[in-house]
């Protein structure tokens, strides 16, 4: 099935606040580059709240920020698969605005990851516009 096709099949997805994406450390320089692409997936896996269980296994370090406004600028759809999973083709390094660290490692990367991705760190420890 090809994305189109995929991509008909579900809700297109307007959220009310950001979207949220779980990763590691070892994979902000990437992420700082490329953005954060899909990989073997289809699409990349994306939260409406930094609660949800995207991001949940323990290998992840971060939860990032995505602004779905910065996807639709860019022409980024957004959409909700059947079974409440948030995705999108991919993520542009430029609609990412905040960082979340979740695990030690992620504390002791945050700073350098911040810089990475050109975010200024707030009091609660994610990045700013």
């Amino acid at each position: 099935m090809t994305k189109e096709a995929l991509e008909a099949s579900w809700e297109v997805f307007y959220p009310d606040g950001p979207l949220w994406h779980g990763t590691r450390v070892a994979a902000i320089e990437s992420i700082a580059s490329q953005g954060i692409l899909a990989g073997q997936r289809s699409h990349v896996y994306l939260a409406a709240g930094p609660d949800s269980h995207v991001g949940k296994r323990s290998s992840v370090d971060f939860l990032i920020e995505v602004s779905p406004a910065r996807l639709n600028d860019v022409g980024i759809g957004i959409f909700l698969a059947p079974n409440g999973v948030v995705l999108a083709r991919r993520v542009p390094a430029e609609a990412i605005r905040g960082l979340r660290p979740t695990s030690r490692a992620g504390r002791q990367g945050e700073h350098h990851a911040l810089g990475l991705l050109g975010l200024v760190p707030d009091s609660q420890g994610a990045g700013s516009e």
